[in-house]
């Protein structure tokens, strides 16, 4: 019985074997039949165009409506440091000591207000340049650009003759990239930023970089002259190790608070009273807003300033930092290069800011250098791309670049 019940074991095994591989062969061929490689493509171009156009919807909805938030924000700060911190310095901390200090601190942060909102502001209404439609669209005196130029962008594929967008019907200028929420060609393109409700590129780049700088130190200044006025309502009340900052530590709210008066008790000391410490919910709110806020500009910010001593965008990092992208660019010789556009330390800075670029610290309105269709190179890549001249001769595109700047 038993060699039986072993031989019918090992039949049974073997033909459910013999099942499990002819089911495995069965759904391979219908898995094969169904998702072949051509419909695997068609698939995937069909998920990426419904994800392109919910981002893309999404992102036009969500430009106004944080914009709007972006300007109620600063709005709800300035508020809670008018109800909370500036009463706070004339009435308690610099009562009897300095009753102009308040005055003098609240002017620093009035300046640092009046830099974040003009440059936020600014980015949202400036365009930031487009790629004319066509040659008869061009400013006076560069019409002769494209003939002459966009065949040695540095930026071109190794198929490539020139750079054209087929969604623009247009010919593409040096570093432009087309933007499928605005629709249209944006001359050296960073990004689309909803919060600015618009394309950041060549014209309002410098708006862009400054509303980060000034947001970073005005959130701030928000923080460290409002930590008194906070730690009259709060208390640390444990902390994991006692060199984290208090707002990673856990706090509790004061119920009560010792106030002086003017009153003197037989010992000569003054006299305090117990009072009811009245909360806010909105300052603190704004408070530790700004402490994220803070935070997260040390790395946006420090992201584009290495963006701007290199004298790149956003976009281009994606093909510098990328051999294999680089590998792609028509001149064999540029591929070596990491950063085409970059300059002295000087120079990539006034390619943003314009030739005076400290005129940039101010509220005023100023202009990158340039035409924003063509840039200047060093020589080594200029030599690359304009191998045809003399090294004698001077460039046609420094000169060109050169009387557009004037």
């Amino acid at each position: 019985r038993s060699l039986s019940a072993m031989k019918s074991l090992r039949a049974w095994t073997s033909k459910s074997k013999f099942v499990t591989f002819m089911c495995r062969r069965r759904f391979g061929q219908l898995l094969g039949l169904c998702c072949s490689k051509s419909r695997l493509r068609r698939l995937e171009d069909f998920v990426i165009d419904i994800l392109d156009f919910v981002i893309n919807k999404g992102m036009r909805v969500l430009g106004p409506v944080l914009a709007t938030a972006a300007t109620a924000l600063i709005s709800l700060v300035v508020y809670e440091y008018f109800q909370e911190v500036f009463p706070y310095f004339v009435n308690v901390k610099y009562k009897d000591s300095n009753p102009f200090m308040p005055y003098l601190i609240t002017l620093v942060g009035i300046f640092l207000l009046v830099n974040v909102v003009f440059n936020h502001q600014s980015c949202v209404w400036t365009s930031p340049g487009y790629a004319p439609l066509s040659i008869s669209l061009y400013p006076k005196g560069t019409q002769e650009i494209p003939e002459k130029y966009y065949k040695y962008d540095p930026e071109l594929k190794s198929s490539a003759v020139i750079r054209y967008c087929n969604m623009c019907q247009c010919y593409k200028p040096w570093r432009a990239h087309h933007c499928s929420i605005c629709k249209r060609c944006v001359l050296k393109m960073d990004h689309h930023c909803p919060w600015m409700w618009n394309c950041v590129g060549y014209a309002n780049y410098r708006y862009f970089y400054m509303f980060l700088f000034y947001l970073w130190i005005g959130t701030f200044f928000y923080v460290s002259v409002g930590y008194e006025t906070l730690f009259e309502s709060f208390r640390v009340k444990s902390c994991a190790y006692p060199w984290l900052p208090f707002f990673m530590c856990r706090i509790a709210r004061l119920k009560y608070k010792s106030v002086p008066t003017d009153a003197i008790d037989e010992n000569g000391d003054v006299v305090h009273e117990r009072i009811m410490v009245q909360s806010n919910e909105l300052f603190v709110f704004t408070y530790f807003l700004c402490i994220g806020i803070c935070v997260v500009m040390i790395a946006f910010l420090g992201f584009h300033t290495y963006l701007v001593l290199t004298n790149q965008s956003t976009l281009e990092t994606m093909t510098n930092f990328s051999k294999k992208a680089r590998n792609h660019r028509r001149f064999q010789r540029l591929r070596d290069f990491k950063y085409l556009y970059r300059l002295s330390l000087v120079q990539n800075i006034q390619e943003i800011f314009g030739e005076k670029w400290y005129l940039a610290l101010l509220p005023i309105w100023t202009t990158p250098r340039g035409n924003g269709f063509i840039y200047p190179l060093k020589k080594q890549i200029s030599d690359i791309l304009f191998i045809s001249k003399s090294e004698a001769e001077p460039h046609e595109i420094d000169s060109l670049v050169n009387q557009n700047q004037t």
